[in-house]
C-alpha cells in the first residue's frame, strides 16, 4: 500500500470522526431549539394570560371589594414576575442556540475543508496511477519498437551474408 493510500485512509477515519461530531452538534442544535421554542410558547401563553387577567381587572374594576382587588393585583404581580424570568430565560437560551450554531457551521466547516484534503489526496493517487500506467505503456512500446527494430537488424545483416 502506497504513502498516497495510507494517507487517504487515514483522512477518511478522520473525516468519520468529524461527520460523527458535526452530527452531534446539529442534535444538540435542535435540542436547544426546540427548548428555545417550548419556552417562547411559555412567554406568549403567560402574556396573553395576563393581559386576559388585566382584562378582566379593568373591567371589573368598580365591583371588586379592597381585598380582592389586592389578591387580584398580588396575582397579576406573581405572574409578571413569572413573564419577566421566562423572558430572560428566551434570551439566555437564544445566545446558547448562536453558539450552537456557530459550533455546528465550524465543524461542518472543517468536515468541508477535509473532504476537500481526501479528494486532492485521491485525484494526486489517480494522477500517479495514471503516469505509472503511461510510463509502463511507453516503456513496453519503446520494447517492441527495439525488438522489432532488433528484428529488422538481424534479417538485413543476414540478408547481406548469404
Amino acid at each position: 500500500m502506497g504513502t498516497e493510500q495510507k494517507k487517504i485512509d487515514r483522512m477518511k477515519t478522520v473525516i468519520s470522526l468529524a461527520e460523527q461530531d458535526l452530527e452531534q452538534a446539529g442534535q444538540t442544535l435542535r435540542a436547544i431549539q426546540t427548548q428555545l421554542e417550548q419556552t417562547q410558547f411559555q412567554v406568549d401563553s403567560l402574556t396573553q394570560y395576563l393581559h386576559e387577567l388585566s382584562s378582566q381587572k379593568a373591567q371589573s374594576l368598580g365591583t371588586l371589594s379592597a381585598s380582592h382587588f389586592q389578591n387580584t393585583h398580588a396575582f397579576i404581580h406573581k405572574v409578571q414576575v413569572a413573564l419577566g424570568q421566562e423572558q430572560q430565560k428566551v434570551l439566555q437560551l437564544q445566545e446558547v442556540v448562536d453558539r450552537a450554531r456557530e459550533d455546528w457551521m465550524e465543524k461542518r466547516a472543517y468536515l468541508k475543508g477535509l473532504q476537500k484534503v481526501q479528494k486532492n489526496l485521491e485525484l494526486k493517487q489517480e494522477k500517479r496511477a495514471q503516469r505509472q500506467e503511461q510510463n509502463m505503456l511507453d516503456d513496453l512500446a519503446s520494447a517492441s519498437m527495439l525488438e522489432k527494430s532488433n528484428d529488422l537488424f538481424q534479417r538485413k545483416s543476414g540478408g547481406c551474408k548469404k
